[in-house]
């Protein structure tokens, strides 16, 4: 079962060429056909690029013109949809955003009725409908209807301010990539009685992530440096992934929260089953740590509907990704900055912590390389990559980690090697990151 039109995380292109809106009303249909029942209702909301408005809509016609009634949320960040589906209970949700991606590109990714992100199968199974040659509308009297959800911002912002339990008095930073978090961040802190800065809060379509956000924590570290402020937080354009910085503006990424809060629950008494999930990409560090406090860690491929399915799988609470996409399974289900922010704050305070407290581990040197290919597909088939890949493995030993694979939603072959010395990890990566150029590149 090999999916064509979903990636890592729901379809992505550039628009209009590989998701156009003729594209996103078919995607619609066969979303209404599989999540959907006869008159059933979902909600649907996106970020804030130039095309959301545009992939939306024809989304949304999809829906109503395969018999969906379609509540639509605006702009809000993509954990939004997953708790209006459970707080309205609403048959499916559907989210337009390519997440970190640059503007040109947009996405659609779907939550089934409890909140959770589609399964393969599922996925496949749409993509079948995409393509049926005897796709039709329902009959007149039973298109759906399309209605503004005008107060689904507030009520996800209640929800969110819900969990900052105490006033630490920390002078915090929002850096909400001029994305989807741009409203909902502020409404948050505002309900909370938080002291807070915003920035990169001003989407024109065409800036969201653009030298900001979670992909460029650098804006936010200046911008706190320069404040004299505790911390702050960094989000994606879609609002699922996180990163924070301490007062010295230094970086603290998803492997350090998820450890930081791994520790908090299990004094708490709130881990339940002593295990966590992870990826392939999670420094070894964290799961050195991790073993030392009695917690077992389990790697997923990358992708955080991959990690959601191992924290099933192993009943864990906690799971997430380097790259700042936590998940708290006693709050959510699915990764939430928002919500992940709002826990470390109310933690924070409840500990007398500070930022800098935020770095739970010493992490294993690693390198990491992005290779832009071609055709990301022949890698595999690469025999001499393959051949080099092993190579290199048989030379790290026991002394660390290589991870080679091609991105889920990019042109790219990601490259990571960690190991007790960095410069031993530095020259197998260059070397096969030369190596793949060659053989893929441009």
């Amino acid at each position: 079962m090999e999916r064509k039109y979903f990636g890592t995380d729901g379809i992505r292109g550039i628009v209009p060429f590989e998701l156009s809106p003729e594209f996103a009303v078919r995607i619609g249909k066969a979303a209404q056909n599989v999540l959907g029942q006869s008159d059933s209702s979902c909600v649907i909301g996106g970020d804030t690029r130039l095309s959301t408005d545009l992939i939306k809509s024809a989304l949304a016609a999809g829906i109503a013109s395969a018999g969906g009634n379609v509540f639509d949320a605006g702009v809000i960040p993509t954990p939004g949809i997953s708790y209006l589906i459970n707080h309205f209970s609403l048959a499916y949700g559907g989210v337009v955003s390519a997440s970190h991606n640059p503007f040109e590109y947009n996405g659609i990714k779907f939550f089934d009725g409890q909140g959770y992100k589609l399964s393969d199968e599922t996925e496949y199974e749409i993509e079948v409908h995409i393509d049926s040659l005897e796709f039709r509308d329902v009959d007149p009297g039973c298109v759906g209807r399309i209605f503004e959800m005008a107060d689904a911002q507030d009520i996800y912002a209640d929800y969110l301010a819900s969990f900052i339990k105490e006033e630490s008095g920390l002078k915090v930073a929002f850096d909400c990539a001029n994305g989807a978090t741009s409203i909902v961040a502020r409404l948050m802190a505002e309900k909370a009685g938080l002291k807070a800065e915003f920035i990169n809060t001003e989407p024109d379509g065409k800036n969201i992530n653009l030298n900001c956000g979670a992909t460029h924590p650098e804006a936010l570290a200046h911008f706190v440096v320069k404040n004299g402020l505790d911390g702050g937080f960094a989000y994606d354009g879609d609002g699922d992934r996180v990163i924070a910085v301490d007062a010295e503006g230094q970086q603290i990424n998803g492997d350090h929260l998820i450890g930081f809060l791994i520790s908090y629950y299990k004094q708490k008494g709130l881990l339940g089953q002593p295990v966590a999930v992870g990826t392939v990409m999670s420094n070894f560090g964290l799961e050195k740590k991790l073993l030392a406090e009695g917690v077992r860690f389990i790697r997923s491929k990358v992708g955080d509907r991959y990690v959601l399915e191992e924290m099933l799988l192993h009943d864990a609470v906690i799971g997430g990704e380097d790259s700042g996409h936590l998940i708290l399974l006693d709050k959510a289900r699915t990764g939430d900055g928002l919500l992940v922010s709002a826990v470390i704050l109310s933690a924070l305070a409840e500990e007398k912590l500070s930022f800098a407290d935020l770095f739970s581990f010493e992490p294993v040197p690693r390198v990491l390389l992005n290779v832009k290919v071609r055709n990301k597909d022949r890698f595999s088939d690469d025999g001499e990559i393959q051949k080099a890949i092993a190579a290199a493995e048989a030379e790290l030993e026991d002394r660390g980690r290589l991870v080679v694979r091609p991105s889920g939603t990019e042109p790219l072959v990601r490259v990571m090697v960690e190991a007790d010395d960095g410069d031993l990890a530095e020259r197998i990566a260059r070397k096969l990151a030369e190596l793949i150029e060659k053989r893929l590149g441009g």
